[in-house]
């Protein structure tokens, strides 16, 4: 019996295997999507295609920044527990708003004093 559908491309010089991808593969997805690169970059250091890599890797793709984004914050809130005082600040900054910004106070009731004329001696003999 002839299968239906379109016949898979192979792709023999695949830097991951794309049959069944292991932890190392998808972990390497996922890491070259929170670096910034494109699925048709990555899909180039690997040498497969773009759709064969959204197929194969879609929640990589998908979740893969927000779920490290998601651990680093994680660990973040465990420092500023723990007592790290650079990590409760950052996360107040971040998280509660908290700024450090300086208030000037201007007063228009003050006249500012003008000075024309110096009347100080010359002290050096």
């Amino acid at each position: 019996m002839k299968k239906r559908g379109r016949p898979k491309k192979e792709y023999p010089d695949a830097l991951v295997n794309l049959e069944d991808p292991s932890k190392k593969d998808r972990m390497l997805v996922k890491f070259m999507k929170i670096a910034g690169s494109t699925h048709e970059q990555i899909a180039a250091a690997l040498n497969i295609d773009a759709k064969i890599l959204t197929a194969t890797f879609a929640d990589e793709l998908t979740n893969g920044k927000t779920m490290c984004n998601a651990m680093v914050i994680g660990k973040l809130f465990e420092m500023a527990m723990g007592g790290c005082k650079a990590s409760a600040i950052f996360w107040a900054k971040a998280q509660c708003g908290w700024t450090e910004k300086q208030e000037i106070t201007h007063r228009a009731d003050i006249q500012p004093v003008i000075v024309i004329g110096d009347d100080s001696k010359d002290t050096m003999q």
